[in-house]
């Protein structure tokens, strides 16, 4: 899927949710100005934790 780079991703944003709002836009998840649903928001999450996880294995991450 293509990405619009066109879409700024705020680097300090007030919330971690309008980081996700402008991510998901600039990847095609979401229309522009469509609302962050709170399915995304948990995905988010989730991919989070995951990752953190990753972080604290010693082996080597899924990709």
């Amino acid at each position: 899927m293509p990405q619009d780079t066109n879409i700024p991703v705020p680097n300090n944003a007030e919330s971690r949710r309008a980081q996700w709002q402008a991510l998901a836009e600039r990847v095609g998840v979401l229309v522009p100005g469509s609302p962050l649903t709170e399915e995304l928001v948990a995905f988010a999450e989730g991919v989070i934790a995951l990752q953190r996880q990753d972080r604290e294995s010693p082996f080597e991450p899924l990709r």
